[in-house]
């Protein structure tokens, strides 16, 4: 997987597109959110197996365990390979926000300013602090 050459204006304008975007299961929540984002940096969908498969939490969990391993560590690991250090992580490199930061583990970007993680939540488009990730995957 490689980044586009212009992949940095592709997931800027994602990122503003999604803070009109509200929360959805299945079409706009954190891991499609997340997926839609790489898809816009390397030009592939690694959350093609989910599209279309769920629409509540429920469902989302029940797609994780079906498609993705069970959980978001290891469903973004079988995308994306394994998991690269935090301090490591680039611009467009995909994290975990743990529990604790937020309501639940999720999945986020690290914006091009390199210092904010992008996620989708149930309150809008969040811009947290780099320093919460807990995990972080290398994109393209």
């Amino acid at each position: 997987m490689r980044r586009l050459r212009n992949w940095d204006s592709l997931l800027d304008r994602e990122i503003e597109d999604a803070r009109s975007r509200p929360f959805a299961w299945g079409t706009h929540d954190c891991a499609l959110w997340a997926a839609n984002a790489v898809r816009e940096i390397t030009g592939e969908d690694i959350a093609a197996p989910y599209r279309g498969r769920y629409s509540t939490a429920a469902g989302a969990t029940r797609a994780l365990k079906r498609y993705g391993g069970g959980d978001l560590v290891t469903a973004a690991t079988q995308a994306l390979g394994n998991p690269v250090p935090v301090a490591r992580a680039k611009r467009g490199d995909m994290v975990l926000v743990p529990e604790g930061p937020i309501e639940a583990a999720a999945l986020g970007i690290i914006g091009l300013s390199g210092t904010v993680i992008h996620l989708a939540s149930h309150d809008g488009l969040l811009d947290l602090p780099r320093r919460v990730a807990g995990l972080a995957w290398g994109v393209g």
